[in-house]
């Protein structure tokens, strides 16, 4: 009965040491295109809030920050066009993936 407890034991105290080992390296942020400025450059910053009582977060875009359109790549441009051309915001939202690390944008995505 005692060999049970120290393996049970044993087993709980490396599964407590490896969970303290993740760590959250990115945060995915849901937002509303109604929400959501269109950024005008790939350098610079990127403004945005889940909903208008929401707090408010900045993070940095890169020319490495990736335009998600329809799970496909895009270019800013053809992001900044296709964005304009929706009619009802409310009904859309973006996917925003931010490195916390570095404070950057890894990618901004959304299915039209």
């Amino acid at each position: 009965m005692k060999i049970r407890i120290t393996i049970a034991t044993a087993f709980m105290l490396m599964c407590a040491a490896v969970s303290a080992q993740f760590m959250t390296v990115e945060l995915a942020h849901e937002v509303s295109l109604s929400e959501f400025v269109v950024p005008v450059s790939q350098n610079g910053s990127l403004n945005f809030r889940a909903c208008s009582d929401c707090k408010s977060f900045t993070a940095r875009l890169t020319p490495r920050t990736r335009y998600i359109i329809n799970n496909k790549d895009v270019e800013l441009q053809e992001f900044r066009q296709r964005l304009s051309g929706v009619h009802n915001r409310d009904e859309h939202a973006l996917t925003i993936l931010q490195h916390l690390e570095t404070n950057t944008v890894t990618y901004i995505s959304i299915s039209l």
